[in-house]
């Protein structure tokens, strides 16, 4: 069975979850032979740089987070094993085949954003015809990474967490999803709250614990409110496979 074949299979005897939003959670996502080569092709973290020093956030990120762009340019970089596994783990996810089988899972949740578009999101996007552009990044979290609730750029489209430990000794440092405890004022979207926040404003509703060969897939709302409450105590390596997916804005 291909690599294609198998996520395909996992993404179909999935069911979605709707509590707090609507969200996959599957665990033993890749076939398990694929996923052990995938953890021995994982970059040494001097290959990383650092999330906050980067372009891709702004504001007082968490400095715990280090991330490995997987691009073109990148891949000349990797030996062999490494081009040959990640070659085929990252044809198969950026197929329109597997693009498709996750939209059409989420197909309510995805028509009712884009049916309830504000004016800069119409300005921005359009209304149909919908372009997107794919990011692909490798993650290496440490000791007191901590992420507040926040919802993400309306941008975002897809968010695809592979969480990739070797064990489940970490397990509790997974994503949390939060339902607010009083309405939200909409707009800010880019505002991560401070975990203080977080925890007097918000009610954790559930969590995606972070488990070999496991991943967290949801599409961007306006109450797709996340994050990371558990700080990593044992001073492990947190590694994650990042795939998320933006609307591309209308050229005028």
């Amino acid at each position: 069975m291909t690599t294609l074949d198998y996520i395909s299979n996992s993404i179909n005897n999935a069911t979605v979850e709707n509590d707090p939003f609507d969200y996959l959670y599957i665990i033993n996502f890749f076939d398990p032979k694929i996923y052990q080569k995938l953890l021995k092709s994982i970059p040494n973290k001097n290959e990383y740089k650092n999330l906050s020093e980067s372009n891709y956030v702004t504001g007082d990120y968490p400095k715990e987070r280090y991330i490995y762009d997987i691009s073109p340019e990148s891949f000349k970089n990797f030996n062999e094993i490494q081009k040959n596994i990640f070659k085929d783990i990252i044809d198969s996810l950026l197929s329109p085949q597997f693009f498709n089988l996750v939209v059409s899972k989420f197909k309510s949740t995805i028509d009712s954003r884009i049916k309830n578009f504000n004016d800069e999101e119409i300005k921005l996007f359009g209304t149909s015809d919908f372009k997107f552009d794919a990011r692909i990044q490798l993650v290496k979290d440490y000791t007191k990474y901590q992420l507040g609730a926040h919802t993400d750029s309306p941008h975002k489209f897809l968010t695809f967490l592979f969480y990739l430990p070797e064990d489940n000794t970490l397990s509790n440092l997974g994503t949390s999803l939060y339902k607010p405890i009083t309405p939200q004022l909409k707009g800010n979207y880019n505002q991560h709250e401070t975990i203080e926040d977080t925890k007097q404003k918000y009610t954790e509703i559930s969590r995606a614990n972070f488990l070999p060969n496991s991943v967290l897939i949801f599409p961007r709302t306006d109450d797709s409110f996340h994050g990371v409450s558990s700080i990593n105590t044992g001073n492990k390596e947190r590694n994650l496979l990042l795939l998320n997916y933006y609307f591309k804005e209308k050229i005028s």
